[in-house]
């Protein structure tokens, strides 16, 4: 009964929120892997959250019960980021399942919006992060596990309905270590493509490259329903391209702009 209640009173505040926001651009983070090169509108709060099933073998598989970003609009170029989440990790063994429930880091950053496309030369922002890994053996924070990231983010629009995002960044994290973060370039490439004014298409390959750590690469895609101006629904998957990666993974989610 109370997920019917939230379902209506969710579809009342849309209904009510579209009439406010004709003049705004619902633009996402997600559900690919490469952070768009656009901000939240001034003022405004964007919600974008979702479910990811992650398989690393046939026996394995971890279960983002809730990934959330919240995005706020400080100002024309700028907005603040704020990213949570609840995951599983399932074990098949000979005697039954083992779940182990934990919480996802807790990511504190920025965009910041730097040019507009001028003909091949791309839009372009900045983004930084700190990611705060939770000590969930008791419930506290670990502050050893700190891990600062950062990235451009660059945007073409091409001829007709086709677009290009890309990112390139560096991020650190302390995988075998406490003592010292280990740097890894991160990259990702995504082509988009509106089929029409509600439905879009992506298809994105991204991966990690470092000198002493496993280089995992990634192919997904995927595509955004957008049931109102702004209310988007996602659905997407993705498979590696090599060993060092999980086996695939399956998304859905939404995003949801709520105006000034």
């Amino acid at each position: 009964m109370k997920t019917v209640l939230f379902a209506f009173s969710l579809l009342f505040a849309l209904h009510n929120l579209n009439a406010q926001n004709k003049g705004a651009e619902l633009v996402t983070d997600r559900p690919d892997q490469t952070e768009s090169a656009k901000i939240v509108p001034t003022k405004s709060l964007q919600i974008e959250t979702g479910a990811v099933i992650e398989w690393s073998d046939a026996d394995n598989k971890s279960i983002n019960i809730n990934s959330t970003l919240l995005r706020y609009g400080m100002a024309d170029n700028f907005e603040l980021r704020f990213g949570f989440g609840r995951s599983v990790d399932i074990s098949s063994l000979n005697s039954g399942n083992t779940k182990d429930y934990y919480w996802l880091p807790i990511d504190c950053g920025f965009k910041v919006f730097i040019s507009e496309q001028q003909g091949w030369i791309p839009r372009t922002a900045f983004l930084g992060n700190l990611s705060y890994r939770l000590n969930n053996g008791n419930n506290g924070f670990d502050a050893d596990y700190i891990n600062p990231s950062f990235r451009f983010t660059f945007a073409n629009e091409l001829a007709g309905p086709v677009s290009l995002g890309y990112n390139i960044g560096v991020h650190w994290d302390d995988v075998e270590s406490k003592d010292r973060l280990k740097a890894s370039l991160y990259f990702s490439f995504a082509a988009g493509i509106s089929i029409s004014d509600q439905l879009g298409y992506f298809a994105e390959i991204y991966g990690d490259f470092s000198d002493d750590q496993p280089n995992p690469f990634l192919f997904d895609t995927g595509i955004t329903h957008l049931i109102r101006p702004n209310f988007q629904l996602d659905f997407s998957g993705g498979i590696r391209l090599n060993n060092n990666a999980p086996r695939g993974f399956i998304s859905a989610g939404f995003s949801w702009l709520i105006p000034k």
